[in-house]
């Protein structure tokens, strides 16, 4: 027998958030009828209609306020609001801005560096780029056949190229086989415009040794803007030792700026989340390192409950088998566009292969299969070739994907933050849907946890957490390792009466 719990979701612009004051300079967002998008160059225009936006939010504004002001020093950012807010065009924007609008821009030198997490982000980010610059001319490195089929179906209006992008690959045996690094290492720099990157996207592993490198020290002196995308991803687990290794490049070209009279470099950290769970959280390695950085809050960040989803319903059971057929009930009585998550790649092949068998179309997407594959299948999944597509969290991160009407958890996520991130690839952009969260008797004071949350509209519980939480956040929660783990341990002892 299934136990259901329904959760009706009221939102509200004035959610209460896990981030506060304690950060110091903070925005809090209002709505406002300010339209920048009004002053923006004729070529983002259009860029934005293609890509059906049509006026910013009240976090895209105030975030295009503190990037786009060329005449005054800017100070470090760290962007933070829910799920499908719009905030990869919150830094964007007032970048593209400023590259159309400098009178004399570099012919040589990358002004933007903007790392994410993945190839498939790369992918999706230089999509967007290039419908906003009009032409895939703009293109001069590491665009796939994919990603160029993307543009030719966006149905921009075509223009000449202005400004440059490029993604950096792995394996490099010489910084200067990436072109567009080439005039900016040779001495004097040539003229290599044509291959020039005014705007590079890179992951981790493909930048940090480039600039940690002090040989390649000129390739950081040009860069205005240092972008980290999916911010709390970046600085946790497998990729903080490359990370410190990018930001030591970059501090290097901080103390020598001065000297050399060269402008800064502007850090922005962007993300949904930004775990505050204790002295190696997120949000403590960016005050450590940032301690002046502002904050731009979403209203509804860390929300339990996001702006476009209508309702979760939680399941309590324990057998698979019972699981899967009560997923494939639901996935017959509607043809609803469903995101189905498992917690690892083998889950996700055996879930695809039982639906199949049952008359259920799905596609798969994890790590283990091969990128061509994953694209393939994502793409089949946005222009509704399957209505199912059933995936680990890689498909959880930053990947856009429109008109998802339901999230399924198959397998509960293990801690709040994949939890959020998983539920936040439903109800984006405006649009409205549905969450259903199987979990196990095991996981029951759990789910309690965040039931409690989506009470109160944000990520909270009644009392302390280990004791050491005056003011009652669930900050061990955010904690990848530890998060439900932790708190399971404490509930076991209570039930002891330890």
């Amino acid at each position: 027998m299934f136990t259901r719990i329904a959760s009706k979701c009221k939102t509200s612009s004035t959610s209460s958030s896990l981030l506060s004051s304690q950060f110091g300079s903070s925005s809090r967002l209002r709505s406002t009828s300010a339209n920048f998008f009004e002053d923006l160059d004729p070529l983002l225009q259009r860029g934005l209609a293609a890509l059906s936006v049509s006026s910013p939010t009240s976090f895209q504004t105030t975030a295009f306020s503190k990037i786009a002001n060329t005449g005054e020093e800017k100070s470090d950012l760290v962007l933070s609001s829910e799920t499908g807010s719009g905030k990869t065009l919150s830094y964007l924007l007032p970048i593209l801005q400023n590259l159309l609008a400098a009178k004399t821009p570099s012919k040589y030198k990358t002004s933007t560096m903007i790392v994410v997490p993945n190839k498939e982000l790369s992918q999706q980010l230089l999509h967007v780029i290039t419908v906003l610059s009009g032409t895939w001319e703009s293109v001069v490195w590491g665009g796939s056949d994919e990603t160029r089929e993307l543009f030719e179906k966006s149905g921009v209006e075509a223009s000449e190229r202005s400004f440059t992008v490029g993604v950096l690959p792995g394996g490099l045996n010489s910084v200067t086989d990436f072109r567009p690094f080439r005039s900016a290492l040779s001495r004097p720099p040539e003229d290599f415009s044509t291959d020039h990157a005014d705007v590079l996207i890179a992951t981790p592993s493909t930048l940090s040794p480039v600039v940690l490198d002090i040989a390649n020290l000129d390739l950081c002196l040009g860069v205005n803007t240092l972008v980290f995308d999916e911010c709390d991803l970046l600085l946790d687990g497998g990729y903080l030792n490359n990370m410190r290794d990018i930001l030591l490049g970059f501090r290097r070209k901080r103390k020598m700026s001065g000297d050399w009279g060269v402008a800064g470099t502007q850090t922005i950290f962007c993300g949904a989340t930004v775990p505050d769970y204790g002295k190696k959280s997120v949000d403590e390695f960016i005050k450590r390192a940032f301690p002046e950085a502002e904050r731009v809050e979403g209203s509804n960040v860390h929300a339990a409950l996001h702006s476009g989803l209508t309702s979760i319903e939680w399941i309590e059971e324990d057998r698979d088998a019972n699981r899967l057929n009560a997923v494939c009930d639901m996935l017959t009585e509607d043809e609803k566009k469903t995101l189905l998550f498992c917690n690892s790649g083998d889950a996700v092949d055996n879930v695809v292969e039982a639906l199949e068998s049952k008359g259920v179309r799905a596609l798969a997407y994890h790590a283990k299969l091969r990128g061509a594959e994953r694209f393939q299948n994502l793409q089949q999944f946005r222009e509704e070739g399957s209505p199912v597509l059933v995936a680990t969290d890689a498909a959880a991160r930053g990947l856009d994907i429109p008109g998802v009407e339901r999230v399924i958890q198959l397998q509960w996520a293990g801690n709040v933050v994949a939890h959020l991130h998983r539920i936040g690839r439903v109800g984006r952009g405006g649009s409205k849907g549905n969450a259903v969260v199987f979990y196990g008797s095991s996981e029951a004071d759990l789910v309690q946890i965040i039931r409690d949350a989506e009470g109160q509209k944000r990520l909270v519980v009644e009392g302390d957490v280990d004791g050491d939480d005056e003011d009652g956040k669930v900050n061990q929660a955010f904690s990848r390792k530890r998060g439900f783990r932790k708190k399971k341990k404490k509930s076991a002892k209570e039930a002891r009466g330890e």
